[in-house]
């Protein structure tokens, strides 16, 4: 018998289909099962089929020039049919044979190292090589994929509903005069920010890829002062700039995202962050990650002449809020004993600040409109 059932994947998304391969003189006859129940027909010629690979005894095809096609087979008496229907053509590398022929037991044992070296890729390479693509995304795709995220997040408030922890409820107020106080403040960003207040009590704050940054009205409760909130924007801003945001997703997101990037499916990488999205708001951030988005903040206070002591304060109210109950902010942005000493350091005494007018007077706005909530 020449037919054997497969797996068939195109090479352009991450689809798998289902359907038989026949093997015929100088091709292979591939027949596909369509979503509407129809027959598809693809010729495989000999000469293009490359090197197989194995995964237990699951045997890959791949066919044709970038990006491959390829085919899964499990079927134990496919091999053999192989030699019989094409005696004269190498389809395995000689240690492959040499493998099976030395039984089941050295193949075993070649299958179990190999499982360990995958799950060591998988657990400690895998997610440093999506945190490196991460740096490759153009611009465009990764502020769609933040407002598209950021949609499935927040919700327009609706008479009588109250915000969830999934789907925050937007203060319009509050968050029209944050974006009024974002733009007399030069980030030296080439990214769309966009401030966004949510009506929930948690003290937090969250950054996504792109320039959307959410803020929790108990965050910005507790603040006194316009230099708390620069420095809280300064940071968050630096988490997009630097694409933090878009390096944790990735790295979360790892083992989802590698066959969508090898195959260059952009569209699967979509779905896989729409999918996690409501996931992806309390990703913890590397220690070097924080300190790089501390140093930018507390750069872009200075460049705007903004008191440094702002930095330093806004650590100050996440660790006395600490104190009653953890603030969530804490849980994705960890306050270390570093972060504290670097800004008490960079703190500038005597300092020559440039009084920015509007700054302040959207700040009063803002505690006005904090009072009336």
């Amino acid at each position: 018998m020449n037919t054997f059932q497969i797996k068939y994947f195109d090479g352009v998304t991450s689809a798998i289909q289902e359907g038989t391969v026949k093997l015929s003189y100088g091709h292979w006859d591939i027949r596909l099962e369509k979503p509407d129940g129809t027959m598809s027909s693809i010729h495989w010629q000999l000469k293009d089929i490359k090197q197989t690979e194995f995964v237990g005894n699951t045997n890959i095809f791949k066919y044709g020039d970038f990006p491959q096609q390829t085919l899964e087979c499990n079927d134990p008496d496919f091999v053999k049919a192989l030699s019989l229907q094409y005696p004269d053509y190498e389809f395995f590398k000689k240690e492959y044979f040499w493998a099976l022929n030395k039984g089941t037991g050295v193949f075993v044992g070649i299958t179990v190292v190999l499982l360990l070296l995958c799950v060591g890729v998988y657990k400690y390479i895998l997610p440093s090589v999506a945190e490196s693509l991460a740096l490759t995304v153009p611009q465009e795709y990764e502020i769609k994929w933040g407002n598209m995220m950021f949609e499935n997040m927040i919700q327009a408030p609706k008479k009588g509903e109250m915000g969830s922890e999934l789907n925050l409820t937007k203060n319009d107020t509050l968050s029209r005069l944050a974006n009024q106080f974002v733009k007399e403040i030069d980030f030296k960003t080439t990214y769309p920010i966009k401030i966004t207040v949510v009506n929930e009590k948690v003290v937090n704050a969250f950054a996504l890829p792109g320039g959307n940054v959410v803020v929790f009205n108990g965050l910005l409760k507790k603040m006194k002062t316009k230099e708390e909130f620069a420095a809280l924007l300064g940071h968050e801003v630096a988490h997009v700039t630097h694409k933090h945001s878009l390096k944790n997703i990735f790295r979360s997101l790892s083992g989802y995202l590698f066959m969508s990037l090898i195959t260059n499916d952009l569209n699967g990488i979509t779905a896989v962050i729409l999918d996690n999205a409501n996931k992806l708001q309390n990703l913890g951030y590397s220690r070097e990650l924080e300190a790089e988005a501390d140093e930018s903040s507390m750069k872009t206070l200075k460049e705007n002449k903004i008191p440094t002591k702002g930095l330093l304060n806004l650590f100050k109210i996440l660790e006395d809020s600490s104190q009653v109950a953890p603030p969530e902010l804490l849980s994705s942005h960890p306050l270390t004993e570093e972060r504290m000493k670097f800004a008490k350091k960079n703190q500038i005494m005597n300092e020559k600040i440039i009084e920015n007018p509007r700054l302040e007077s959207i700040w009063k706005e803002i505690l006005i409109a904090e009072n009336k909530l």
